[in-house]
């Protein structure tokens, strides 16, 4: 069929159906059109989301499993806050005892992310002699195995000088509890 015979049916249909049916067709088309070319571009749109979702599911996924995760058995073995009292009193008597002397001690709390457990940091300036030092925090070290030795750095003024100036840190993980 030739287009001159397509134009002359159309116009015999839409004689036939008046202006309220061209209106209505018009619509037709006007609605096939958005959705050809609106709702499919949405829809691929929408997929395109979707699988960003599940991209962002799986990372986050990933990255909990990598969260560390809170031993409550390892925690439950910390020393507790009501502990720290007489550990303090015992690196000072153990001082004592090895004839160390402490001068004033810096103390220190430091909480975890959680709040359920943290440190607990003591520096001490100490003086006396070499094997004295060596042995205080031993003795500490050996009474107290929660505890751990940071730092212990000597400084002696002069060769012949037995008395040896040292500053030492302790330092212990508290589970439930705050100082």
């Amino acid at each position: 069929m030739n287009p001159a015979a397509w134009l002359g049916w159309g116009r015999y249909y839409a004689a036939r159906l008046a202006w309220p049916g061209v209106l209505g067709l018009g619509l037709v088309l006007v609605a096939a059109t958005i959705q050809l070319a609106g709702v499919t571009r949405i829809q691929d749109q929408n997929e395109e989301l979707r699988l960003a979702t599940e991209r962002l599911r799986e990372r986050a996924a990933m990255r909990a499993e990598a969260l560390p995760v809170v031993d409550v058995r390892r925690l439950a073995a910390l020393p507790s806050g009501d502990e720290l009292v007489p550990l303090v009193a015992s690196v000072h008597a153990l001082a004592h005892g090895r004839q160390v002397s402490l001068d004033q001690g810096e103390y220190s709390w430091q909480a975890d992310a959680g709040g359920r457990s943290g440190r607990y940091r003591m520096s001490f300036p100490a003086r006396g002699r070499y094997p004295q030092l060596r042995g205080w925090a031993a003795d500490v070290l050996a009474e107290w195995p929660a505890l751990a030795l940071e730092e212990f750095d000597f400084r002696r003024d002069t060769i012949g000088n037995e008395n040896v100036e040292a500053q030492v840190r302790f330092s212990v993980r508290v589970g439930e509890g705050r100082p």
